[in-house]
């Protein structure tokens, strides 16, 4: 049986580095984080208002980290890679009860195993 998998596409670009992705997204509750390490070593800091759900995913063997955070209504997955700007890309708010998995150096798994993926976020990293 095949399953399906949502599919996003977004461009973010950044001075000196862009993000180029696209996403392929049951359920854990991801509740309001206080982890603040993983965020402080990518230098992030939540615009006012914004809430950061769950625990963010660090990348096995650097700083670079993933995490949903919440604006009002608004849900975001937000992957901060170290030295550059955050790349975002907005998903319905019952996507934040996924799981987030490192599968690559530029690879997300959202879902709720690492092998049964909801979504699968993808990107390119360019110097600018």
């Amino acid at each position: 049986m095949l399953s399906r998998v949502l599919v996003l596409a977004v461009t973010i670009s950044v001075p000196g580095v862009s993000l180029v992705g696209s996403a392929g997204a049951t359920p854990k509750e991801n509740a309001p984080s206080t982890e603040a390490a993983p965020l402080d070593r990518v230098g992030y800091r939540s615009a006012p208002g914004a809430q950061v759900l769950g625990d963010p995913v660090v990348r096995p063997g650097s700083d670079d980290v993933a995490f949903f955070e919440q604006t009002g209504a608004a849900t975001e997955l937000v992957v901060c890679l170290h030295g550059a700007e955050p790349a975002r890309w907005p998903l319905p708010a019952q996507a934040s009860r996924l799981r987030i998995f490192w599968t690559g150096p530029t690879e997300l798994s959202l879902g709720t195993e690492i092998l049964a993926p909801k979504m699968i976020v993808r990107w390119r990293v360019t110097r600018g």
